[in-house]
């Protein structure tokens, strides 16, 4: 049998998100609710089922109020540490592992001679550069970190743009998830995402199957059995992210990883067109995977 006190407990547990002025509020609402019924003659399970259960009390305060700054700070942690991971990978690759690749192939065929001439000890020491950039928000004081994190993904962009499709190009994925640092917390804080971000999202990881389409109508791309394999595996994550799947963006990061180690094992003219890629999976799948979801409940 359940008690106010039984309630209000699991009610306090699922607002752990919420900041403590509005969590208190809620509370006292309830608490005043439950006095107000129980001297009416109803009792502790015919109120509760009448506000609903905690989690859709919870679901409703934090559409209201959105979740507290400790959420959104946990969120660009998470993300900016993995536009840190991929930065330092980045700059190994194009340092050390591309190189040397390139110069085993000894065919001295246009696609090696081609690599090699963006890969190297001084191309390394410039991909260095963006992963001691991502690490500025997570050294400045909370209250400049938001600020921080756009002025990061804006400059860390400007960075892929000028570098261009070679340099620039391996830039890409540490730009995606230091905007992913961004958009999300502030997503959080506002009550989580919806329908249209869950769409969005989908579409952006089928974008690149735009290229692939025009590739094999103009008859210059042919796609094996496991390349239907892929494409198929691939748009069924995106319908499921479209449909707002949590596990369906964990999946997805495990996808743009394996592309981006795929991409370290076997370098090749693909390999920025391919890194870049599996950026995209990486950053929309683990933005995904952690971002709260926005309630789809309508008040009692």
């Amino acid at each position: 049998m359940i008690t106010q006190d039984d309630y209000l407990d699991a009610v306090r547990r699922e607002l752990r998100d919420l900041d403590a002025r509005h969590r208190e509020a809620v509370l006292a609402d309830l608490r005043e609710h439950f006095a107000d019924a129980t001297e009416q003659g109803r009792s502790p399970e015919e109120i509760s089922r009448a506000l609903g259960t905690p989690r859709e009390i919870s679901e409703r305060a934090y559409e209201e109020f959105g979740r507290s700054g400790s959420t959104a700070e946990r969120l660009r942690t998470v993300l900016t540490v993995a536009a840190i991971v991929v930065a330092v990978v980045t700059a190994v690759f194009v340092a050390f592992l591309l190189p040397s690749y390139t110069v085993a192939d000894g065919t001295g065929d246009e696609t090696a001679e081609t690599l090699a001439a963006y890969a190297g000890f001084a191309a390394a020491l410039v991909t260095l550069v963006p992963a001691l950039v991502v690490t500025v928000p997570l050294v400045v004081p909370r209250r400049a970190r938001g600020g921080t994190s756009l002025a990061v993904a804006i400059v860390l962009t400007l960075m892929a743009v000028v570098g261009g499709f070679t340099i620039g190009g391996f830039a890409v994925p540490i730009a995606m998830l230091a905007w992913a640092a961004v958009v999300v917390p502030r997503g959080a804080r506002r009550g989580g995402f919806g329908v249209v971000s869950h769409i969005v999202g989908a579409m952006l990881v089928v974008s690149p199957f735009a290229v692939l389409t025009r590739g094999i109508l103009t008859g210059t791309v042919g796609l094996s059995a496991w390349g239907i394999v892929v494409v198929v595996v691939i748009t069924a994550v995106a319908v499921l992210i479209g449909f707002g799947v949590r596990a369906a963006g964990w999946l997805l990061l495990v996808i743009g990883a394996a592309v981006m180690i795929a991409t370290l094992v076997f370098p090749s003219m693909l390999a920025v067109a391919l890194w870049a890629m599996g950026g995209l999976y990486v950053t929309i799948g683990l933005s995904h995977a952690v971002a709260p979801v926005r309630a789809r409940i309508s008040p009692r």
